[in-house]
């Protein structure tokens, strides 16, 4: 079995440990798709392993006890993608999205690839709106999941309006609840958000801490209870990425247009010079600082 050159004792390693590694990871891919339409993401398939590795029953490392480790993290290589890769769709394309049996439509807009966490939507509503039904204090909702749904044409781009990305964060956060991860010493008491750049010019923010080590970066701003609550984070219903359907269901649920954090807590992001139609790429690696490592 061809492999890349293994380093220590690893290197002495029988093909049958590698062999064994290839069929369970295409039998979670394949179960993954059987439940979910598609297959998982390399985020999705870290916390499988983490839960799976967790429930084991038995301690499966020389060096680390399982309960130890919180985060399995992939790091990809720096590749060039093509057009395909963001379906084709540019930054500022207004997406229009079923959320009823019916004809009904939502409406999203395509605000970018952001790094690890993916394709960013903000979310608009039952119509297309101007940048005045935003209230000035705050960011519009966005969301993250996937481009298949514009792939297979159960999304179409009804659109395009440039104007409509200022209601949004440049740099979406993505958001930990503290429910969800209470054991994370980088989340904060009510939960923490990252970005894809790292909050590059913007450190200086309230509740912004980094926790970068010497082989890592990791930047997080913790958020307090006002934001949080603002946010829905605690409530069982928030939603911040996850499979178009789960996106369809959850714009569905929604009444209005869903209100993203105040502008004060997470600083105006806008820079000068043209928009470009792909996000800007994350930093090699944006994991969080684990002291257990």
């Amino acid at each position: 079995m061809p492999r890349r050159k293994l380093k220590g004792s690893l290197a002495d390693l029988g093909d049958a440990v590698f062999a064994e590694a290839t069929e369970a990871i295409v039998s979670i891919a394949d179960l993954v798709e059987e439940d979910l339409g598609r297959r998982p993401t390399v985020a999705e398939f870290g916390e499988i392993l983490l839960w799976g590795m967790r429930s084991c029953g038995r301690e499966p490392f020389d060096d680390l006890r399982a309960n130890e480790v919180k985060r399995i993290v992939f790091q990809a290589r720096s590749v060039k993608r093509s057009s395909r890769s963001t379906a084709g769709l540019r930054r500022g394309d207004i997406v229009a999205i079923p959320v009823a049996p019916g004809n009904a439509r939502s409406f999203l807009i395509y605000l970018g690839r952001f790094g690890r966490f993916g394709d960013a939507f903000g979310v608009m509503g039952a119509k297309v709106p101007s940048v005045a039904d935003f209230p000035p204090e705050r960011w519009g909702r966005h969301l993250f999941t996937g481009l298949r749904a514009v792939e297979s044409g159960r999304w179409i781009v009804s659109g395009h309006d440039d104007s409509l990305l200022v209601a949004f964060q440049e740099q979406p956060e993505y958001y930990y609840s503290k429910t969800l991860h209470p054991d994370d010493e980088g989340i904060g008491p009510f939960g923490a958000a990252e970005t894809a750049d790292n909050y590059e010019g913007r450190r200086d923010l309230p509740g912004v801490k980094d926790l970068s080590s010497n082989h890592e970066t990791s930047v997080v701003r913790w958020l307090d209870r006002e934001e949080a609550q603002e946010l829905g984070l605690c409530s069982p219903d928030f939603l911040q990425s996850g499979p178009e359907a789960t996106v369809e269901d959850y714009v569905s649920s929604l009444r209005g247009r869903p209100l993203g954090p105040r502008k004060e807590h997470s600083g105006d992001q806008r820079r000068s010079g043209p928009r470009t139609g792909r996000a800007e790429r994350s930093s090699p690696s944006r994991r969080r600082k684990r002291k257990s490592r």
